[in-house]
């Protein structure tokens, strides 16, 4: 009788271990299924954050001073250009036209549908004169090294320099890689409505000037310049 009651007595104990391994086990599954959870959340996020932001280098050569000076790290957005246009201000980064490997920066001056005059001293969209504070002109020099009118048709963008006076005036056709000087965006400058910028080179906007650390800051695309227009 002795040891009946003492096998009876141990078997709560056995159930209760069994239950506790169900239990160890339950947990371990939920874990497991918590990490498996987030790592997928992490590699979707990584993923998107590619796909619409990306890191480059603000090697400019001093031509979008003072916005973005050279070496600079820049934040750009692709994603903005999938869920809308790029507008005037827009500082974009895009593909070289005549070689694909290589990156620009340029700000956005007009956008299909405008008309843009550059005279020697100042810069028109539509007729109206553009008061632009982000442009950088030395004393002394013009702003512009010749005359130029361009109607801008489909998926086409007249970009600029902010510094417009970095070229040597002494050879103009070589003193730009913007609109001011078709042939660099890869365009024949004797067609009409083809001395700008194909919506298939532009990569995304310049959002954020993340480095150095003590130069941080946003990247103004000045609306005021273009309200109205």
């Amino acid at each position: 009788m002795p040891s009946l009651k003492k096998n009876w007595g141990s078997a709560p104990t056995m159930m209760q271990q069994a239950q506790q391994e169900y239990e160890k086990r339950v947990k371990r599954a939920h874990l497991a299924r918590e990490i498996i959870e987030v790592v997928l959340l992490v590699g979707i996020i990584i993923f998107v954050i590619q796909l619409g932001i990306k890191s480059y280098s603000g090697n400019t050569g001093g031509m979008m001073s003072p916005a973005i000076q050279d070496n600079q790290l820049v934040i750009v957005s692709k994603l903005s250009y999938v869920f809308g246009s790029p507008q005037r201000g827009d500082v974009i980064i895009y593909n070289n036209p005549l070689n694909t490997q290589q990156q620009r920066i340029q700000r956005i001056i007009g956008i299909p549908g405008d008309t843009v005059t550059v005279t020697i001293a100042s810069i028109s969209v539509n007729g109206h004169v553009l008061n632009e504070p982000y442009a950088t002109i030395a004393a002394g020099h013009n702003e512009n090294q010749s005359p130029l009118i361009v109607t801008l048709g489909k998926n086409q963008y007249f970009v600029l320099n902010d510094d417009r006076t970095l070229c040597d005036s002494s050879v103009p056709v070589n003193c730009t890689n913007d609109s001011r000087n078709p042939t660099a965006l890869g365009v024949n400058p004797n067609q009409a409505n083809v001395k700008s910028l194909d919506r298939q080179y532009i990569i995304g906007k310049v959002v954020f000037v993340y480095w150095p650390l003590n130069q941080i800051h946003s990247v103004n695309t000045y609306d005021s310049t273009f309200a109205g227009l």
